[in-house]
């Protein structure tokens, strides 16, 4: 049945991906893009020696009543340890990375359906790497310039493996979204999401990202980012913590 469900996932989202190329070539006057890359770094020594980089980019273009979106998200980070010999080293703590694609459909002003898939890998939950694809349909509750509300349902295909336990695991999971975005003013914005996604066949067994960002100019075209991230995971791996969350900062780069 999974399989069944996935195959026909995977035949929406790749009718949207044409639908949106030949949208593209009829409407390639029209368009209108945009295209930002961001990058941080954290450094710190004494007791403790330890850093932690991070990079991204965002790409998003319009077509007539389509929307693209897409972009990655990159952190690293070493800390110094002390090894079995007793000498101190550099060793991983952070390796963590995903690569995101949308495609958005507006029927109206205030309806659309769109397709998503995201790929992941986080070397500190053990998630060797998670893709989840599937279709939506969602509302514009408001689009009034400044602020923008919407909210969406659907269903997503999961899959993923582990870096010290052997098999996999995927499921078909109801997936629940809100998305917020307040222009505060030319420049500044405070940016929100978040998604649920629990296991259909097993409520208890879920999926939560937030996410949260104010970005502020403080050159033409930069502007100084700070994001806050929440991934919980009601059933990690083993030894592994349901809690995840990051505090970035970093600058910003818009064409």
């Amino acid at each position: 049945m999974i399989i069944n469900v996935k195959k026909a996932m995977l035949g929406i989202v790749t009718a949207g991906l044409v639908v949106s190329s030949v949208v593209a070539q009829d409407e390639v006057e029209k368009k209108n893009w945009e295209l930002s890359v961001n990058a941080g770094a954290n450094f710190s020594s004494g007791n403790t020696k330890n850093y932690l980089a991070n990079a991204g980019a965002a790409y998003k273009q319009t077509i007539g009543m389509s929307e693209i979106k897409t972009g990655f998200n990159m952190n690293y980070g070493e800390i110094e340890k002390t090894n079995s010999e007793g000498t101190n080293e550099m060793v991983k703590d952070t390796d963590k990375y995903n690569i995101y694609g949308e495609y958005q459909y507006n029927i109206s002003e205030r309806y659309f359906v769109n397709a998503i898939a995201d790929w992941m890998h986080d070397y500190k939950a053990d998630i060797k790497y998670r893709y989840k694809i599937g279709p939506n349909v969602g509302v514009n509750l408001i689009k009034d310039g400044a602020v923008e509300l919407q909210t969406s349902v659907g269903a997503v295909y999961l899959y993923e493996t582990y870096e010290t336990e052997d098999g996999n695991d995927d499921y078909i999971a109801l997936r629940l979204a809100e998305d917020f975005l307040w222009t505060i003013s030319e420049g500044t914005k405070l940016i929100q999401g978040v998604e649920y996604m629990p296991d259909t066949s097993e409520f208890g067994k879920y999926l939560v990202n937030f996410n949260v960002s104010l970005e502020a100019p403080v050159a033409k075209g930069i502007s100084m980012v700070v994001t806050f991230k929440d991934q919980y995971n009601s059933q990690p791996v083993d030894d592994k913590k349901k809690n995840d969350t990051s505090l970035i900062f970093g600058l910003q780069y818009s064409l």
